[in-house]
């Protein structure tokens, strides 16, 4: 019963598998849609909550600490109305320990001699130990309390204060051994002047215990951060005071760790996502009232999403049971079709490909054109952050600009400007290695590049690669690569003489390597670069140049040739120089002063150099040039020297005072204006991150939308080609029905003309013996007749022969009625061969018929063959070939056909194995080869000119074969037709 239960609904759902299939991808979409929303919406719920669980643990912490503030607050005001009694701080002490037994101790201290007549120390300090409150009076030269950050903080601050936690390893008298944070709030006399501090000492591990008692979800846990990242409360007690949250991040990079505890010790509210101590979690953190800590709660993301993953455990039979609807009609035809599937699948391939070629054309090139715009971009900012000094963010864009080859097709120029920008900017940082590496690595590039500003760019490159090799100290090196530079420069100028750019190209090359020279005081190495850079303004004057430009060049080869000059003793030549460079209006402008100034210094024309320093120092302070230590060298420096060597001492001194002062804002700029590239690098990296999570998030869900689509098109397909197959099968069937019908149409129609033939042909069969028959017996009865012998007999005779001639139609007809029967007709009789062969002929009429020559031949080995077979069934059927030999060998009278000579007709009888052959043979009208087996059917006549019903043969093969044996046409004879007729012996 269970089986058949089985079968009937396996059979009922395979006759519905697509239907049941397409339930199921509904069913599987409708729960992913659930699973997708559902889970966004668990999540935030979760996160909600344990949002509102961190604040319900700050808000009960908060409200112990109050209690703690307030009763501080309250003594504070009491201290400071008995300030005049240093014995009542003592007293106040001991008070608030007494009323607030969670406080380990308190300190009421005041500024060194303020209670005169109690020495320079005077703290009143009381320490719970669990059993009694011990007081005492600190500080002395061995504790000075007043350097203390607990005493010094909130009173430069002037306003109260939590301390970072701290060991407070024992005093004088009173033994402490604990780790403590303090509140700490300043004393004013009367006159509002702060003249000490009263703290309130709280011990970690009350505060651990109250923030850690809570669990606000399961598998949770919440830690306290201090102003500087330090761990105040965590589970591991071991990473208090010696850990902070950025320890880890020391050895191995962690962006997220880094970010979460920049947010928190920024003071700023929300939740990151990372991983913590080997799980992925969610962090929530917020600050913790005014006291510059930040709290945080640690909720592994298996408790975010525990509502999810129960709800996806329990959709997840659901899941299984609507993939299995979908795939398993998919797995039935697969199996049912060896060589379908993969056309099936070349299709379907074929038609995504199809339908997303166009589309993929199309993102593809946006793609490209967002990667150009996107590298040209990259390089826009990197020159911004150039220009800004900020070198570090520089390097990261010039390399963005230069992470593929997409610049390079769209502009040469910024594309090898960006290797430039890379060496320029490592170098700045004292990064001289990845300057080479960069420089190196744009050359190789460019210099295999064969247009103009190809070549001209690799020289560049390549000059920059010796600036690196000569600050590496690598002189001989660097000596060799800018020879190599001079070669190659000038060979392009000289080749290309009127190109502006190239003359330029030249100019700016030999200043930079001078340039490098004289930073290394080499100045005998310059001249040689002196000589080309003037031959090369030269060729740069015949150019199409602007005026400006060209002074500009020409006052920095002047101002080159006067230091040079004034270096290597040619002191004429140097003050010619000098003169004719500030005699050009570019030595007025700002970096002209400077020049100016440089050449001064190293000539030591010390008043000049002081007058012109003043006004450079006028012009800086004007200008608000921030404060570098470059900017110390190059110009406060320098006036100090100035005032130094004229005799202006006590201005040198203040000069040297004012350097001194200003190192610490040099310092405070630089580190400030680091740790501001930095955050800014740190953000950018946190948003390109970001964005390429949200890339994936997107990758991911366009993933999932072209499963789902890929699989309704599976299921479409499938569907459709199941009513395909259903149509097919169907149109298949009806085309069958039609044919049939066409065929059992055409076999009606025929069978009704052959019938109508064959009572038309069996009414002038039997018509014409009757209308003889009554003729003669007419004839016969009329009285006065008188008839001789020979016509009486002549009369008996065609009676006789039109009486069996209508005796034989009905015979046949008897006989037609056991044609279409399989009935095997019993072989009983042993008869010779050739016996069958001659009452075939005597029956048939064939060897007295006057227009046939008849000849029947016998082989030897039939002369005496015994056949096993019905004799009268055997005779009968070969009477029938014979008689149909007989008959078409006779001329159609008909169609006034008219004999002109006898036809042959041949009988041979022979044996083959365990047959023997009755061979008929005639030179009648033969039969066409292709009605070779229709003259076997029912009523068949193919002449109708002839007499007979279309039954004979018909009957003939029918009895034949129901004695194990057939007849059959030879096709191969052509002079009339021949029939064999076979018999098993």
């Amino acid at each position: 019963m269970n089986k058949e239960r089985f079968y009937r609904i396996w059979n009922y759902y395979t006759q519905r598998q697509w239907k049941f299939a397409a339930l199921g991808l509904g069913l599987l979409v409708a729960v992913l849609l659930v699973l997708h929303f559902s889970r966004q919406y668990m999540r935030h719920h979760a996160m909600d909550e344990a949002v509102s669980a961190l604040e319900h643990v700050m808000n009960y912490t908060d409200n112990r600490i109050h209690e703690i503030e307030a009763a501080t607050d309250s003594i504070l005001v009491e201290v400071e109305q008995h300030l005049d009694n240093p014995d009542m701080m003592f007293e106040l002490s001991r008070q608030l320990l007494s009323n607030h037994p969670d406080l380990k101790g308190c300190s009421i201290a005041f500024e060194p001699y303020f209670f005169k007549n109690q020495g320079r120390y005077f703290s009143a300090y009381s320490y719970n130990n669990g059993n009694s409150i011990e007081t005492e009076q600190e500080g002395d030269d061995g504790y000075q309390y007043f350097y203390m950050d607990w005493y010094l903080i909130p009173f430069l601050l002037d306003h109260k204060y939590w301390i970072e936690p701290f060991q407070e390893s024992g005093t004088d008298g009173i033994q402490v051994n604990d780790v403590m944070t303090s509140y700490c709030q300043p004393i004013y006399n009367a006159n509002g002047k702060p003249v000490g501090i009263l703290s309130a000492d709280v011990p970690l591990k009350w505060l651990s215990d109250l923030i850690l008692s809570e669990h606000p979800m399961p598998h949770s846990y919440c830690m306290l951060l201090g102003r500087g990242g330090s761990y105040i409360v965590h589970p591991d007690s071991t990473r208090i005071l010696y850990e902070t949250i950025f320890t880890s991040t020391l050895e191995k990079a962690d962006t997220a760790r880094i970010s979460l505890g920049r947010a928190m010790v920024d003071g700023e509210t929300g939740y990151k996502s990372l991983e913590i101590d080997g799980q992925q979690c969610h962090v929530f953190y917020m600050p913790f009232r005014q006291t510059g800590w930040s709290i945080a709660m640690v909720c592994p993301d298996k408790v975010i999403l525990y509502n999810y993953l129960r709800l996806l455990c329990i959709l997840l039979p659901i899941i299984i049971l609507s993939l299995m609807l979908i795939f398993l009609p998919f797995w039935r035809w697969l199996h049912r079709h060896t060589k379908l599937p993969a056309a099936s699948m070349i299709l379907i391939t074929l038609a995504l490909a199809s339908c997303q070629s166009e589309q993929s054309n199309t993102e593809v090139s946006k793609d490209q054109q967002s990667t150009q715009s996107t590298s040209e971009s990259e390089y826009e900012l990197a020159e911004k952050y150039y220009d800004a000094n900020q070198f570090r963010s520089a390097i990261i864009y010039y390399k963005k600009a230069v992470a593929n080859e997409d610049l390079l097709h769209t502009s040469p120029q910024k594309y090898y400007d960006s290797f430039v920008g890379l060496h320029t900017c490592y170098s700045n940082i004292n990064n001289l290695q990845e300057a080479l590496a960069a420089a190196t690595k744009g050359y190789q590039l460019a210099s295999k590049d064969t247009t103009i500003i190809g070549r001209d760019m690799a020289n560049n490159l390549l000059m920059q690669i010796g600036i690196s090799q000569l600050k590496l100290s690598h002189a001989n090196e660097a000596a060799k690569t800018f020879e190599q530079v001079r070669r190659q420069t000038e060979e392009l100028a000289l080749a290309h003489p009127e190109n502006g750019m190239l003359q330029e190209s030249c100019l700016l090359m030999a200043s930079n390597i001078i340039n490098g020279y004289l930073n290394r005081h080499e100045y005998k190495a310059v001249e040689p670069w002196l000589s080309m850079m003037e031959q090369a303004l030269e060729r740069y004057a015949a150019t199409d140049v602007e005026t400006e430009k060209y002074e500009h060049y020409l006052a920095s080869l002047l101002c080159n040739k006067a230091v040079i000059y004034a270096k290597t003793g040619r002191k004429e030549e140097a003050d010619v120089a000098y003169r004719s460079y500030i005699a050009l209006p570019y030595a007025q402008t700002y970096y002209g002063i400077y020049n100016q100034a440089y050449y001064l210094e190293i000539t030591e024309q010390w008043q000049s150099l002081l007058d012109i320093q003043l006004r450079i120092d006028s012009a800086e302070l004007a200008a608000g040039i921030p404060p570098t230590l470059d900017f110390l060298i190059e110009s406060p420096a320098t006036t100090f020297k100035a005032l130094l060597k004229t005799n202006r001492k006590e201005e040198a001194l203040q000069r040297a005072q004012q350097i001194i002062s200003m190192l610490d804002s040099v310092k405070n700029y630089q580190h400030q204006s680091d740790a501001e590239e930095l955050a800014v690098i740190y953000e950018t990296q946190q948003k390109e991150a970001q964005i390429a999570q949200q890339k994936e998030d997107l990758n991911h869900q366009r993933m999932i939308g072209a499963a789902i689509v890929f699989v309704l098109l599976i299921v479409f397909l499938g569907v459709l080609h199941a009513m395909y197959r259903k149509l097919r099968k169907a149109h298949a069937q009806l085309e069958i029905s039609y044919q049939n019908l066409v065929i059992a149409n055409e076999r009606a129609e025929e069978s009704s003309k052959m019938k109508s033939n064959f009572i038309r042909q069996m009414s002038h069969e039997i018509r014409t013996p009757l209308n003889i028959l009554s003729g003669f017996t007419q004839i016969i009865t009329m009285s006065d007749m008188t008839l001789d012998n020979n016509t009486r007999q002549d009369i008996n005779t065609k009676i006789m022969e039109n009486t069996d001639r209508i005796t034989g139609l009905v015979n046949k007809m008897i006989e037609l009625s056991d044609a279409n029967s399989t009935a095997v007709i019993e072989r009983t009789n042993q008869v010779l061969a050739i016996e069958v062969a001659a009452k075939a002929a005597d029956a048939s009429g064939v060897s007295e018929a006057a227009h046939v020559a008849f000849d029947m031949k016998i082989t030897p080995e039939v002369e005496t063959l015994m056949i096993s077979t019905n004799e009268n069934a055997a005779v009968r059927a070969l009477t029938m070939i014979l008689d149909n030999a007989r008959k078409f060998t006779r001329p159609a009278e008909a169609k006034g056909d008219a004999s002109i000579e006898k036809q042959n007709v041949v009988l041979t009888v022979e044996r083959n194995a365990d047959f023997v052959s009755f061979i008929v043979e005639d030179t009648g009208i033969g039969i066409p080869v292709n009605e070779a087996e229709h003259i076997f059917d029912e009523f068949v006549q193919l002449d109708e000119y002839y007499d007979g019903t279309g039954i004979g043969l018909t009957i003939a093969r029918s009895l034949t074969r129901r004695l194990g044996g057939d007849i059959v046409l030879d096709s191969s004879y052509t002079t009339g037709a021949r029939f064999v007729m076979t018999l098993p012996v």
